[in-house]
C-alpha cells in the first residue's frame, strides 16, 4: 500500500510517526516488489466491468 501512495503523495506525513510516505517506504522491510496489475482507462465511457 505504501508504493502507490508514494507515487502520488511522497511528502505526506504520517500523523503519529511523523515520517513521510517516502521515508516509510524506504524503511519498510518487506522484500516483495509492488506490481501494477493494470492502468486506469483514459476514457471512463470505455471501461469494461469484470465479473
Amino acid at each position: 500500500m505504501l508504493a502507490p501512495l508514494a507515487e502520488i503523495a511522497p511528502g505526506k506525513v504520517h500523523p503519529i510517526l511523523q515520517l513521510t510516505v517516502a521515508e516509510l517506504l524506504t524503511a519498510c522491510p518487506d522484500p516483495l516488489p509492488a506490481v501494477k496489475l493494470a492502468t486506469a482507462p483514459t476514457d471512463p465511457c470505455n471501461t469494461v466491468l469484470l465479473r
